[in-house]
């Protein structure tokens, strides 16, 4: 791994079916080398209600929940900003101007642009009104996760691929905690499993995308980017995955998730 630069090696049995794997991250603490300067713009999904986090977010606007000894916004653009990016652009709608009021507070290094949705359109129906001031390859992502991954290599392996939209999408190991009956025809169990485990590669909501995108999405019309994306496949473009260990994947979308991240961060 440390000759070859390799991020994660699958481990396989006598049959040569992976059962498992092991990661950069899993065994070094120190990063594999000094961050690339990508220079790319970062546009961050901060306009949402945040209902999942409700009550909390009926006093503050997700993007400003404390992780911390900081705000969840600023620990996404502080990841960003370590690779060069310096060019951040917000979408904003619920409590719009607490978010200003908090950013115009910081001594940023970075610029910060708002948009401002007069309605909730979407992840993607919100990229359209950056058509025509993003002209090159981007980030995106909502204002909920942050991801400890090395974003160069994400974009080596958006770029090498040719994508239109690549994603980054974290392993995540389920186990139903109880007996699962599988049934036949008749009411007739077919087959018990007992508290049986699944493994899914789900989307973070962290994305690469190309300024060609932009040209598709329909103006001031709600619009996800799982729609995109799927209108994308149907037409055959190029759409890639690039996945990260699960917990490389910081998420505070819910209230179980968020006191998860408070005591990893110490603070719960």
């Amino acid at each position: 791994m440390v000759s070859r630069r390799i991020e994660c090696v699958p481990l396989v049995d006598a049959a040569g079916t992976v059962v498992d794997a092991v990661w950069w991250i899993d065994l070094f603490e120190a990063p594999r080398a000094e961050h690339q300067r990508l220079g790319l713009p970062v546009v961050i999904m901060a306009g949402g209600q945040g209902t999942r986090l409700a009550p909390l977010t009926t006093i503050l606007p997700k993007p400003l929940m404390p992780v911390g000894d900081q705000t969840i916004l600023e620990l996404i653009m502080g990841r960003f900003a370590e690779y060069g990016c310096e060019e951040f652009y917000l979408s904003v709608n619920y409590k719009a101007n607490l978010i200003r009021a908090y950013l115009a507070d910081l001594d940023l290094a970075y610029k910060v642009d708002y948009i401002e949705e007069s309605r909730p359109l979407g992840t993607a129906g919100s990229l359209g009104l950056l058509k025509d001031r993003l002209h090159s390859t981007f980030f995106l992502t909502n204002c909920d996760i942050a991801v400890d991954a090395d974003y160069a290599d994400i974009v080596d392996f958006h770029r090498s691929r040719e994508n239109r939209i690549t994603l980054v999408a974290s392993a995540k190991h389920y186990t139903v905690p109880y007996g699962v009956c599988e049934t036949a025809g008749g009411g007739a169990l077919a087959r018990m499993r007992e508290k049986p485990e699944f493994d899914f590669l789900v989307s973070t909501g962290f994305y690469v995308v190309e300024p060609s995108v932009l040209a598709d999405i329909e103006d001031d019309a709600f619009s996800h980017m799982t729609d995109v994306i799927n209108r994308y496949l149907d037409r055959g473009e190029k759409v890639g995955v690039y996945p990260v260990p699960e917990h490389s994947w910081i998420d505070i979308g819910e209230v179980e998730t968020l006191r998860d991240t408070l005591q990893r961060f110490s603070v719960g």
